[in-house]
């Protein structure tokens, strides 16, 4: 008898016979003649009806397996189609996976056990989803510009008259920093590994220096710290296992201690001299005080006087956020006393740019060669070698015994030091002796 479902290939079924006293039915699969035999008339019937169907239908190969094999086939297959009309329904962004195969699924599962070996598989996922549950997935560039947003937010004043959390210049260096690196890498934030901060460091940083890849690492510090809050990194994201981020387990690479730049005091005299009436008392503060740049430019006047004999750096004006007084010593009272009438309003009133424009004219006027924070490496160096204390020096100018001892130990005898702090102006009513060079340029 030939069965056949519509016109696909037809099923022969077999009567009993002497030679063959059972039924059998026979078919053309993949691998050839397939012949199967049953007890009974209706047993053959009935596969041979379903074999029918199944090679109309194209199966071939499963019409061909055994039965508890094609039984394992169709409820695989089964399987994949109840798993395509799952993810369709859940999210159509994962059309892809709705042309799966068997043969990919068994593909995919074979390589996962082998990576995993013994572990389940069912287990390894639900380790992962326990882990990436919370995170979201988005762009490393639109993280760091939602981060960089935030950082500039900083950068404003919380009311009149307060210092900002953050200046504009470090947020200006983050935001230069943080556009090399995402231009590096166009991913998503959660797909990073430490390969890629590796690659970053060693390749697209290789030719900076150390402390230059150090600022880098402080930045990325940040901006890994801020995504594990966010939700676009989780907690244990391991990048700080790159050696590129953390060199060595530590978050810097060692730097050379290099040269520290100073002013004799001959050439200190010529500044405070040359110096204009704006720029001189700033001159001095960094020299005679040891305040930094941006210390004096958040200065007032009122700090200057408030405590006889000190000058009060507010938290809100030191680098350290610390609050610390600075003694006015007798060559600093000298130059700060025709400005004494000045009770209110900052010490440098302009802009930060037009400070470094007014210090690069002065070098040019006193004749003297600009060198990065030297007045302030100055009065650290001399103050050391005249008090011979690291831990009152390290106050006096905000920083900690360590470095003070580390940078500017035995840079500079006694002499050069009492000769710095006799820098005075001429005709100054001190038990200092005004130093030669300051009244050659005054006269």
């Amino acid at each position: 008898m030939k069965i056949r479902h519509r016109k696909g290939p037809a099923v022969t079924v077999y009567r009993k016979t002497p030679k063959y006293p059972f039924y059998r039915i026979a078919f053309k699969g993949d691998e050839g003649r397939v012949v199967r035999s049953f007890s009974t008339y209706a047993a053959a019937k009935r596969e041979a009806d379903k074999k029918a169907r199944a090679l109309h239908a194209g199966n071939q190969a499963g019409a061909a397996l055994p039965k508890a094999a094609a039984l394992a086939y169709t409820t695989a297959m089964r399987k994949l189609a109840d798993l395509a009309r799952d993810l369709n329904a859940r999210d159509s962004a994962t059309a892809p996976a709705l042309g799966l195969t068997l043969e990919d699924a068994i593909t995919e599962y074979v390589e996962a056990k082998r990576m995993l070996g013994p572990t389940s598989l069912v287990e390894a996922v639900r380790t992962h989803l326990a882990r990436a549950v919370a995170v979201q997935r988005v762009k490393l560039a639109d993280a760091a510009a939602e981060f960089l947003k935030e950082r500039e937010a900083r950068t404003r004043p919380e009311r009149e008259g307060a210092r900002p959390k953050l200046s504009k210049t470090m947020f200006i260096q983050d935001r230069l920093r943080l556009e090399r690196f995402t231009d590096a890498f166009q991913m998503d934030l959660c797909d990073m590994r430490p390969e890629h901060l590796d690659l970053f460091f060693g390749t697209h940083l290789g030719k900076l220096s150390p402390k230059s890849r150090n600022h880098y690492r402080g930045t990325l510090g940040l901006l890994l710290k801020w995504a594990v809050r966010r939700k676009y990194l989780p907690k244990d994201h391991g990048l700080l296992e790159s050696e590129g981020l953390c060199p060595g387990g530590r978050f810097s690479e060692s730097v050379d201690v290099g040269n520290v730049e100073l002013y004799t005091a001959d050439e200190f005299a010529r500044l405070l001299v040359s110096a204009d009436d704006s720029l001189r008392p700033v001159v001095a503060l960094q020299g005679l005080a040891g305040l930094r740049t941006a210390e004096v430019r958040r200065l007032d006047w009122a700090d200057v006087w408030r405590r006889p004999g000190y000058i009060e750096v507010g938290a809100q004006k030191a680098k350290t956020r610390a609050r610390r007084l600075v003694p006015i010593l007798p060559a600093l009272a000298a130059w700060l006393t025709p400005y004494r009438h000045r009770a209110e309003g900052r010490v440098w009133p302009f802009q930060e740019n037009k400070f470094h424009g007014a210090m690069r004219e002065l070098a040019d006027t006193s004749r003297v060669p600009r060198r990065e924070n030297a007045l302030r490496h100055s009065f650290i160096t001399y103050r050391l070698a005249e008090v011979h204390n690291e831990h009152q020096v390290a106050h006096e100018a905000g920083n900690s015994p360590a470095m003070i001892h580390r940078h500017y130990r035995e840079l500079a005898t006694p002499e050069e030091a009492k000769a710095w702090f006799n820098v005075l102006p001429d005709g100054a009513a001190q038990n200092v002796v005004a130093h030669p060079a300051a009244k050659e340029a005054v006269a």
